[in-house]
């Protein structure tokens, strides 16, 4: 058993073995990948978001078009589907 010595900034924490040493190292990365995940999460929920606003506003204008309207309107909305599919595959 060997005595290790474990600090982040300016605290630092005495060990009494190296596995502590290692759990404890395991955590910090567990805890930082969870944090990239969470960052991951917030975008998508922000791009998610302006999606669903985006499909409001065009409901809205859809209910009052004509043909040739509705087609372009079509194509804006097909183009909001391929962005739906990119967040849902990443």
């Amino acid at each position: 058993m060997s005595v290790g010595i474990y600090g982040r900034g300016h605290s630092q924490v005495f060990l009494e073995n190296d596995i502590q040493s290692k759990i404890i190292l395991e955590l910090d990365k567990l805890k930082d990948y969870a944090r990239k995940i969470a960052s991951v999460t917030d975008t998508l929920s922000n791009e998610a978001n302006i999606i669903i606003k985006d499909a409001e506003s065009l409901k809205k204008e859809a209910v009052k078009l004509n043909r040739d309207e509705a087609l372009k309107l079509n194509i804006e909305v097909k183009r909001l589907s391929d962005e739906l599919e990119k967040l849902k595959s990443r």
